[in-house]
Protein backbone atom coordinates (compact mmCIF):
# COMPACT_ATOMS: atom_id res chain seq x y z
CA UNK A 1 0.00 0.00 0.00
CA UNK A 2 3.25 2.53 0.85
CA UNK A 3 4.58 1.71 -2.75
CA UNK A 4 1.44 2.35 -4.02
CA UNK A 5 0.82 5.66 -2.58
CA UNK A 6 4.46 6.78 -3.28
CA UNK A 7 4.14 6.11 -6.82
CA UNK A 8 0.67 8.17 -6.80
CA UNK A 9 2.24 11.00 -5.10
CA UNK A 10 5.22 11.15 -7.91
CA UNK A 11 2.94 10.74 -10.80
CA UNK A 12 0.89 13.59 -9.32
CA UNK A 13 3.98 16.03 -9.36
CA UNK A 14 4.75 14.77 -13.03
CA UNK A 15 1.15 15.98 -13.57
CA UNK A 16 1.73 18.59 -12.43
CA UNK A 17 4.81 19.85 -14.06
CA UNK A 18 3.35 18.96 -17.60
CA UNK A 19 -0.34 20.50 -17.12
CA UNK A 20 2.01 23.94 -15.76
CA UNK A 21 4.35 23.95 -18.44
CA UNK A 22 1.42 23.44 -20.83
CA UNK A 23 -0.49 26.19 -19.69
CA UNK A 24 2.47 28.87 -20.22
CA UNK A 25 3.07 28.64 -24.11
CA UNK A 26 6.32 30.30 -24.36
CA UNK A 27 9.87 29.23 -24.21
CA UNK A 28 11.42 29.83 -21.01
CA UNK A 29 14.58 30.98 -20.10
CA UNK A 30 17.94 28.61 -20.01
CA UNK A 31 17.76 28.61 -16.43
CA UNK A 32 14.08 26.88 -16.33
CA UNK A 33 16.06 23.62 -18.44
CA UNK A 34 18.57 23.26 -15.66
CA UNK A 35 16.65 22.55 -13.07
CA UNK A 36 15.44 19.47 -12.79
CA UNK A 37 11.23 19.02 -11.87
CA UNK A 38 10.97 22.50 -12.42
CA UNK A 39 8.55 24.08 -15.03
CA UNK A 40 9.89 26.30 -17.92
CA UNK A 41 7.60 27.55 -19.94
CA UNK A 42 7.43 25.91 -23.45
CA UNK A 43 9.08 22.75 -22.07
CA UNK A 44 9.04 19.77 -19.69
CA UNK A 45 12.18 18.96 -17.72
CA UNK A 46 12.36 16.07 -15.69
CA UNK A 47 15.90 14.51 -15.83
CA UNK A 48 16.81 12.01 -13.50
CA UNK A 49 13.10 11.55 -12.26
CA UNK A 50 12.93 8.39 -12.03
CA UNK A 51 10.93 8.71 -14.88
CA UNK A 52 9.70 5.04 -16.08
CA UNK A 53 7.39 4.29 -18.86
CA UNK A 54 4.15 4.19 -17.11
CA UNK A 55 4.75 7.94 -16.08
CA UNK A 56 5.40 8.31 -19.27
CA UNK A 57 2.47 7.35 -21.13
CA UNK A 58 0.88 9.69 -18.89
CA UNK A 59 2.78 12.43 -19.73
CA UNK A 60 2.56 11.95 -23.55
CA UNK A 61 -1.25 11.70 -23.36
CA UNK A 62 -1.31 14.88 -21.53
CA UNK A 63 0.62 16.51 -24.22
CA UNK A 64 -1.60 15.26 -27.36
CA UNK A 65 -2.54 18.06 -29.44
CA UNK A 66 -0.35 20.49 -28.07
CA UNK A 67 1.38 23.46 -30.16
CA UNK A 68 3.44 24.81 -27.23
CA UNK A 69 6.09 22.51 -25.90
CA UNK A 70 9.42 23.47 -27.62
CA UNK A 71 11.48 21.00 -25.41
CA UNK A 72 10.93 17.67 -23.81
CA UNK A 73 14.05 16.69 -21.27
CA UNK A 74 13.75 13.27 -19.84
CA UNK A 75 17.64 12.40 -19.67
CA UNK A 76 18.45 9.71 -16.94
CA UNK A 77 15.13 7.89 -16.23
CA UNK A 78 14.07 4.51 -16.54
CA UNK A 79 12.57 4.73 -20.18
CA UNK A 80 12.11 2.19 -22.12
CA UNK A 81 11.18 1.76 -26.04
CA UNK A 82 7.74 1.54 -25.16
CA UNK A 83 8.08 4.84 -23.31
CA UNK A 84 9.87 5.73 -26.37
CA UNK A 85 6.66 4.74 -28.87
CA UNK A 86 4.83 7.10 -26.80
CA UNK A 87 7.09 9.69 -27.00
CA UNK A 88 7.08 9.14 -30.97
CA UNK A 89 3.43 9.97 -31.20
CA UNK A 90 3.70 12.90 -29.59
CA UNK A 91 6.48 14.11 -31.50
CA UNK A 92 4.14 13.46 -34.42
CA UNK A 93 1.68 15.89 -32.78
CA UNK A 94 4.08 18.69 -31.43
CA UNK A 95 5.16 20.60 -34.44
CA UNK A 96 6.54 23.15 -32.43
CA UNK A 97 9.01 20.81 -30.32
CA UNK A 98 12.61 21.51 -31.54
CA UNK A 99 14.75 19.41 -28.53
CA UNK A 100 13.93 16.49 -26.74
CA UNK A 101 16.61 14.55 -24.53
CA UNK A 102 16.04 10.88 -24.10
CA UNK A 103 19.84 10.14 -23.13
CA UNK A 104 20.95 7.54 -20.85
CA UNK A 105 17.60 5.98 -20.27
CA UNK A 106 16.72 1.78 -21.07
CA UNK A 107 15.71 2.33 -25.35
CA UNK A 108 17.37 -0.21 -27.96
CA UNK A 109 17.77 0.64 -31.66
CA UNK A 110 13.79 -0.15 -31.97
CA UNK A 111 12.81 2.82 -30.11
CA UNK A 112 15.12 4.84 -31.66
CA UNK A 113 13.50 3.66 -34.77
CA UNK A 114 9.98 4.60 -33.07
CA UNK A 115 10.89 7.64 -32.95
CA UNK A 116 13.23 8.71 -36.01
CA UNK A 117 9.99 7.44 -38.43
Amino acid sequence: VKEEESKLRILRSYVRVVKESVSLGKLGSEEDGEKAGEVGAGGIYLPESNLGDEELHVVASMLRGNDTIKELVFRNNKITDDGARAIALVLADICALKYVDLRNNMISRKGIKAISD
